[in-house]
């Protein structure tokens, strides 16, 4: 029977986490609780609590098959997202069987004696204490920090938040016991920090997809992370809504078209565009061009289909048009 004391969106929150052995993904939670799931489950009277709950745990289950999990920003103008494929059994029998057995590592068991002094953190819907305990920690850092980060969610946030951490402080070796579980299981960081300081199970997934974003759309990468059990048709589907993600994925082209990209993008100096298409006439005579109108969309063009972005042209020395 579902508990009269279940009164808030909190409360429900905390039976949804009991349900599942496990907090439900932020995302999906703040997309329920728009959408008034949460609101069924507290209303007075006529309604059948337990029914309820089943059907908000499998909306929370299905709602969680697919999102981005986390998103990391980088000086040179790249960005990763990672995107995980959550909820199948085999995913979320493996997922908590390996929680039981990171319980009793020894390394895991020793930095919440010592460490968190036997008091597993406590998380909430709205509040997290992990990053909490992690930024107060943070700023009792001294210097100097090694290069090794650790990294953690903040609540209410997709984004991936990493530090420096000095290796022999308390960061440090929480960095040490993750590093270990990442190995041995295959979580994902950010999951094994919170398991270690709160004892949730890690998040369950049977495929990572991540999409590295360079500096222009032609250095986008898909990197998949599958697990065995993954047909080749759900390879297949997972491959392609990565693709679709991507900002406009490019189509082949001919060889010709590279041949324009790179002969404009050589010549890019300042020069005009009918001294560009002069000189493309002596070099390429069998594909002569008669207009520099035409001839500069086509270069324009052919640049934009190979790199996915527009050619900014030196109108002269120093600018570009």
């Amino acid at each position: 029977m579902i508990p009269l004391e279940a009164r808030t969106e909190d409360d429900v929150h905390q039976l949804v986490t009991a349900r599942l052995r496990r907090s439900p993904d932020q995302a999906v939670w703040d997309q329920l609780v728009e959408d008034r799931w949460p609101q069924d489950l507290l209303a007075e009277a006529g309604v059948d609590r337990e029914e309820i709950l089943e059907d908000l745990v499998q909306k929370v289950r299905t709602l969680e098959g697919r999102f981005i999990t986390g998103r990391r920003a980088t000086a040179a103008g790249t960005t990763t997202e990672s995107l995980l494929y959550l909820w199948n059994e085999r995913a979320d029998g493996i997922a908590r069987l390996q929680a039981i057995e990171a319980n009793e590592l020894p390394e895991v068991v020793a930095f919440r004696r010592q460490v968190l002094r036997g008091r597993l953190l406590q998380d909430s819907v709205h509040k997290s204490n992990v990053a909490s305990w992690i930024e107060r920690e943070a700023k009792k850092q001294k210097p100097p920090l090694g290069a090794q980060t650790l990294a953690y969610f903040r609540p209410l946030e997709s984004q991936i938040y990493e530090i420096r951490v000095q290796e022999d402080g308390k960061l440090g070796r929480l960095r040490e016991v993750v590093s270990s579980l990442v190995e041995r299981y295959g979580w994902l960081p950010a999951h094994a920090v919170r398991f270690v300081l709160t004892g949730h199970d890690p998040q369950a997934f049977s495929s990572l997809v991540t999409i590295n974003r360079g500096a222009s759309p032609a250095a986008d990468r898909i990197v998949l992370t599958l697990s065995p059990w993954v047909s080749p048709q759900e390879v297949a589907r997972i491959y392609s809504e990565a693709r679709a993600a991507v900002r406009k994925p490019m189509r082949d082209v001919i060889p010709l078209t590279v041949e324009l990209a790179v002969f404009a993008a050589q010549r890019n100096d300042g020069r005009p565009w009918r001294e560009v298409m002069i000189e493309w006439n002596r070099r390429f005579p069998r594909h002569p061009r008669r207009e520099v109108k035409r001839f500069t969309r086509d270069c324009r063009e052919a640049y934009r289909k190979i790199m996915g972005e527009r050619l900014a042209w030196k109108s002269q020395r120093g600018s570009r048009g």
